[in-house]
This record gives structure tokens, C-alpha cells and sequence, in this order.
């Protein structure tokens, strides 16, 4: 028992001591968590980010989130209203701002990627969408008009300065603001592997609810859906199933080995490949702004 006793008081204490050196100041943490983490998902590094975009764009369509999970983009178009102008920051090749262009007024689409723009603007091109106006900017850098409807979705990833990206969202934002996220948390077999391949390495970045924390320090009192879908992952061999369980970077020789042995403990047999039954979660964060009751048939 007393045993028990101090092993609970040492893992008290190292929790005291881990939240008394975090930052406190919602933006300061979020800050530190980017800095922080060693999540593979956040290509803090902006050439790499680019370079990333670059590589996908031409199947980004695939795995677009509206196409994997149709209630998120049907949730979103239930938020914008018909008639509306809409800035979508982080359009990408257009998975939310092509439906929505069939009720919006008009619709900015901004991302900082050239290859990504490019297949919009195409897409754009062969639909003779007249109502879309795609600009190539990053959004701390973008001078823009404001809109009644802003959206990001899974577009804060790599943002540096919590305060600024959120003002800039709040101050164009008429009617609504919302921000789409994609939540980190996963399912048991990758906690297992971060707890038993290297329980130090792992650290996870910024999730939604700092962006709730970030709003409220802001004054606004955001809603939140949290829209559950089955995210299950079928992988054709080992390699692609370790890859798959593995979330941090740089990622060794040995990492790779030792999950590969994990994997009849953690997943289930999918002829000679492997099924993760992964349940995947998005967090629809929206807010009303000043004009949200404004007529927007009377807006050009």
C-alpha cells in the first residue's frame, strides 16, 4: 500500500510539474504545444508543408474530408446561409468552396499552395464557376474584405499565432465564423504504440479544443458538433500498417520493427494485410458574428 502511496505521489507530482511549467495564457500554450510537438501532421516547416501539397494535390480529391465524411460538409452547408458571401480559408482544390459556390453569392477561396490552387482554378475553369475568386496568399499575410461567412477547415494546422489567425477570422466574419478540425485523439492501438515504442517521443500539437480556449479568450462563445464517422484503415501489408500506427517524426529503423511486431496484438487479420476498426471524430466550431441576423438578399 505504501508503495502504491508513492508511486501515486511521484505521478501527482510530475503532472504538478509539467502543468506549473506549461503556459497558461491560452495562446502562449498553443504556441508551446506547436513548438513542442512531434505529430507528423504538422510540417511546421513551410517548404516542407509545400512540398507536401505539392505531392498529393493531383489525389487530394480521394481523401478530401467532404468526400470521406459527407455529415461534415452537409453540417457546413447547413451553417452557411443561401445567398451569403463566403471566404474559405484553405480551400485547396475546392472540397467545400465547389458545393458551397451553388447557394453562395460569391466565394474567395484562399490557400497558400500553388499545386493545390491549380487544380481548383481548373476545376473552376471546366465548370464555369463565375461566383469563385481563387487567391494565392497565406492568411496572416492576405488583405481581404469582409464576408458574411468565414471558413477554415483543417486549415489552422500551422498556425504560429493563435490570437492573430483568430481575429483576422473574427473580424471578417459578419454573420458566422467556423473552423473545421479534424480531431488528433485516436483509438487504442496508436496510444499502445506511443506507450510502448517510445512513451517519450510522442508529443501530441494543438487539437480543437484549443481553438475553443482561443475563442473564448476573444469573448466569443462558440458552439461545437462533434461528428463521429468510421474511420476505418485497411492496409495491404506490415509495412503500410506500421506506417499507418506510427505518428511522430523522425521515425527509426528500430521504431518501425518494433511496431511491426506489435501489430497481431493490435489490429485484426485482413486476409494477408490488416483492418484498423479506427472511429474518427471532427469538431464543427462555429460562431455567430455581429450581422447574424442580417437579411443577405440585401447584401451584393
Amino acid at each position: 500500500m505504501r508503495q502504491e502511496r508513492r508511486t501515486s505521489t511521484s505521478i501527482y507530482r510530475a503532472a504538478t510539474n509539467r502543468t506549473t511549467q506549461a503556459p497558461q495564457d491560452a495562446f502562449a500554450r498553443w504556441a508551446a504545444l506547436q513548438a513542442w510537438s512531434t505529430d507528423a501532421t504538422n510540417r511546421l516547416n513551410e517548404e516542407a508543408d509545400l512540398d507536401f501539397w505539392e505531392r498529393i494535390a493531383p489525389t487530394y480529391d480521394l481523401g478530401a474530408l467532404p468526400t470521406r465524411v459527407p455529415a461534415v460538409l452537409e453540417r457546413v452547408r447547413a451553417l452557411v446561409p443561401s445567398g451569403t458571401s463566403l471566404l474559405d480559408v484553405g480551400a485547396g482544390t475546392g472540397a467545400f468552396t465547389l458545393p458551397l459556390a451553388q447557394t453562395a453569392t460569391r466565394i474567395t477561396a484562399l490557400d497558400y499552395s500553388p499545386a493545390m490552387l491549380r487544380i481548383l482554378r481548373q476545376k473552376l475553369a471546366d465548370a464555369a464557376a463565375c461566383n469563385v475568386r481563387a487567391v494565392l496568399a497565406r492568411w496572416e499575410d492576405a488583405a481581404l474584405e469582409p464576408h458574411d461567412v468565414v471558413l477554415a477547415a483543417n486549415a489552422l494546422y500551422r498556425t504560429a499565432d493563435l490570437r492573430l489567425a483568430l481575429r483576422k477570422m473574427i473580424e471578417l466574419a459578419r454573420r458566422r465564423g467556423i473552423v473545421v478540425w479534424s480531431v488528433g485523439r485516436q483509438d487504442a492501438p496508436q496510444q499502445a504504440v506511443r506507450e510502448q515504442v517510445r512513451p517519450e517521443q510522442y508529443q501530441a500539437g494543438p487539437d480543437y479544443v484549443h481553438v475553443l480556449e482561443g475563442l473564448y479568450h476573444l469573448d466569443v462563445f462558440a458552439h461545437v458538433d462533434l461528428i463521429e464517422t468510421d474511420d476505418t484503415q485497411r492496409y495491404s501489408n506490415d509495412a503500410q500498417a506500421t506506417d499507418g500506427l506510427l505518428s511522430w517524426s523522425p521515425i527509426t529503423a528500430d521504431d518501425q520493427v518494433r511496431v511491426a511486431s506489435l501489430l497481431p496484438h493490435l489490429l485484426e487479420r485482413d486476409g494477408v494485410g490488416w483492418r484498423w476498426r479506427r472511429r474518427g471524430r471532427i469538431a464543427v466550431i462555429w460562431w455567430d458574428g455581429p450581422d447574424a441576423n442580417a437579411d443577405a438578399a440585401c447584401r451584393s
